[in-house]
């Protein structure tokens, strides 16, 4: 069996390939109790959100499979699901943009040790990740300042209309070509 060494890019892809796949699991989790609470636009926006985590980390499975890079590979860090028993609405939906940040700075620091390897391959992978984490915060900080503002039974009402973009649709790659990247974040 192969040895990935701790901290290296290959190894921090691995990583965050089965962060997304925690990330999924999140939203879904969080999904259910918004469901228990007969919040069907939370529950909504959170179940699509988990779909998407799971395309995300199949886009990561396809790019490492690109690089045959071996996911069986002895590998000591593999970040692991955790249930908070945090079921305060307006507090899973700061959770939520909290672990957006996270995920933000997790890919900004790949992007960032890619480009001091000199790995343009994955820079250039990271890049659609980048202006999809900046959408994902934007989301979640938006969703956080309207529920905390308005209360989070009152805002569910409104959320069917803004929870209409397919997955699919935001798979896609940008058109445009990226002059530089923020990463001061």
């Amino acid at each position: 069996m192969s040895k990935i060494k701790e901290g290296s890019l290959e190894g921090l892809l691995i990583t965050q390939y089965y962060q997304e796949g925690i990330n999924s699991e999140f939203y879904y989790n969080k999904a259910s109790i918004f469901r228990q609470h007969d919040l069907n636009g939370f529950y909504s926006l959170f179940k699509k959100q988990g779909e998407e985590e799971q395309a995300h980390k199949m886009k990561f499975f396809d790019y490492l499979m690109s690089r045959k890079v071996n996911l069986n590979a002895s590998f000591e860090k593999i970040p692991k699901f955790v249930i908070t028993k945090n079921d305060e609405l307006i507090e899973i939906i700061k959770e939520a943009l909290d672990n957006e940040k996270e995920n933000s700075k997790r890919i900004k620091n790949l992007f960032v040790m890619a480009e001091a390897h000199g790995d343009y391959g994955v820079q250039d992978f990271l890049t659609w990740f980048i202006h999809e984490q900046d959408e994902e915060e934007n989301k979640f900080n938006a969703l956080y300042k309207a529920a905390k503002e308005n209360g989070v039974k009152k805002y569910d009402k409104f959320l069917p209309k803004t929870c209409n973009k397919s997955v699919g649709d935001k798979m896609k790659r940008p058109e445009e070509t990226i002059e530089r990247i923020d990463l001061k974040n």
